[in-house]
């Protein structure tokens, strides 16, 4: 197995290529080779670590913009001089979401509740 390049930079290759097979490809390594460091149950945990980091901080870039779409698609739902089915259609993108994100924020809050009450439990 080789081990001389850094799982770092074997995760940093899969999070940045298509597959396993380019990743391999990118890192000058047999595809076998990756295949083998994946087995390895300490680079699954960095692996998985480095891909929560990943969807966390996109999460947050797309928090960070969700008000300036909010804002432009309101400013479209309101401005007379677009045509009626496009505001309509901005008007029912603001509702869809709105609806998602109460029952998303409900749901977190029943799940919440839920640990407070089973950790009270034990």
């Amino acid at each position: 197995m080789n081990k001389s390049i850094s799982d770092e930079k074997i995760i940093v290759a899969l999070l940045n290529t298509d597959s396993k097979t380019a990743a391999a490809k990118a890192l000058g390594i047999r595809t076998d080779t990756l295949f083998a460091r994946m087995q390895s149950e300490s680079f699954l945990i960095k692996y998985q670590k480095a891909k929560d980091n990943l969807i966390a901080e996109s999460v947050t870039n797309l928090q960070k913009t969700m008000n300036q779409a909010v804002s432009v698609v309101s400013e479209i739902m309101m401005n007379p001089g677009i045509a009626p089915q496009i505001r309509i259609n901005a008007a029912d993108t603001i509702l869809r979401y709105a609806v998602k994100l109460t029952e998303t924020e409900e749901l977190i809050r029943r799940i919440e509740e839920l640990e407070n009450m089973t950790e009270g439990n034990e």
